[in-house]
């Protein structure tokens, strides 16, 4: 409703037109998330004299488990295609990826979905297989190089760094997803993979 053009026409004696906004009622409503750690007192005793805190060690390890479940259901989130529109997300295949550095050309592959979009996002997101590509990814060094300082040139290599890739794209800033998690099922091997996929 809000981007519908409208007559904003007054005369000089007249009213100006009206509008009215529609709504929905939706009942709201949170999921509560935690873990909990029992620390038998025999532990506690046990550990007394040492430089072992039990309770302490519970209250870490319980603590960094609720932030990585939260990590994950983010991560779920932002990584899941029916999060965006149809019109609003790209599959990346075969030379399109960004790992293929001769054919793929990330930075106008990237404004072109900015512009897209009704509200231009200014934070970016990605996992950290995809900022190591694109960070090292000729044509987005050598876009930042050109728009820098004049060093770039099409072949140029190197690395560069997210606040460059930021001020280059206009955005506030990017986050990379680095967290791993445990896939094994209790007791078997432990399997580790990033929860921040491509």
């Amino acid at each position: 409703e809000q981007f519908a053009i409208q007559d904003t026409r007054v005369g000089r004696t007249g009213a100006p037109n009206t509008v009215e906004f529609g709504g929905t009622d939706v009942t709201d409503s949170t999921e509560d998330w935690g873990l909990d750690n029992p620390v038998p007192n025999k532990d506690i005793k046990n550990a007394e004299g040492t430089n072992y805190d039990p309770l302490a060690t519970a209250a870490e390890s319980t603590a960094i488990l609720v932030a990585l479940a939260r990590e994950k259901r983010v991560a779920d989130l932002f990584t899941t295609l029916g999060t965006y529109s149809a019109a609003l997300r790209a599959t990346l295949a075969g030379n399109s990826q960004w790992s293929d550095y001769v054919n793929s050309d990330p930075i106008p592959a990237i404004l072109a979905m900015f512009d897209g979009m009704l509200v231009r996002p200014n934070v970016g997101y990605m996992g950290q297989a995809v900022w190591t590509k694109l960070r090292m990814h000729p044509k987005v060094v050598a876009a930042v190089l050109n728009n820098s300082n004049g060093m770039g040139g099409a072949a140029a290599t190197g690395m560069i760094a997210r606040r460059a890739l930021a001020d280059l794209l206009e955005l506030d800033e990017i986050h990379v997803g680095q967290p791993f998690a445990n896939t094994a099922k209790k007791g078997q091997a432990a399997a580790y993979g990033r929860l921040w996929g491509k």
